[in-house]
């Protein structure tokens, strides 16, 4: 295993969040990268379909689907979606 591989099998151990209502640059170079999976906050979402169509989008640069989850800030439950490419 060379260390191109062993990096992203380690990324695929992570699931990260960004701070913004939309990821920069970093984020998607980590998704392209095999991060294992998305973390969404309140800040990150405006409605449904804005969150459908940036799940969508990362799941279409990542090479691997990933894990995806949205907070409940209100009842500190998740609720994890799973989308298969």
């Amino acid at each position: 295993m060379n260390k191109t591989e062993l990096k992203q099998k380690f990324l695929q151990l992570f699931v990260c969040g960004y701070s913004r209502e939309y990821p920069d640059k970093k984020f998607f170079d980590l998704i392209n990268s095999n991060l294992g999976g998305v973390i969404f906050f309140a800040e990150n979402l405006k409605n449904r379909q804005n969150f459908k169509n940036l799940i969508n989008e990362l799941n279409s640069i990542s090479t691997t689907p990933l894990f995806s989850s949205k907070l409940n800030l209100f009842t500190n439950c998740f609720l994890f979606l799973l989308k298969f490419s």
